[in-house]
């Protein structure tokens, strides 16, 4: 069984990425992290820990929108 104490922060990532872009729908914001976070366009086996790296790139790209590197 996985871990169940994966969720909580991985919601609350998913929450801050939200905030971040009101506008978006759902959907939109995990297009958003999979452009952003390098994952393949069919995500259907990605790893829970790969959609957190994912996202942590998200973040940083939205909150430093001028730094590419």
């Amino acid at each position: 069984m996985r871990n169940p104490d994966r969720i909580q922060p991985f919601l609350e990532k998913i929450a801050e990425i939200w905030s971040l872009q009101p506008d978006m729908r759902f959907v939109q914001i995990i297009e958003l992290v999979k452009t952003y976070g390098g994952l393949p366009e069919n995500v259907f086996y990605v790893e829970d820990d790969m959609w957190s790296e994912a996202m942590d790139k998200t973040l940083l790209t939205l909150k430093n929108p001028m730094d590419f590197s």
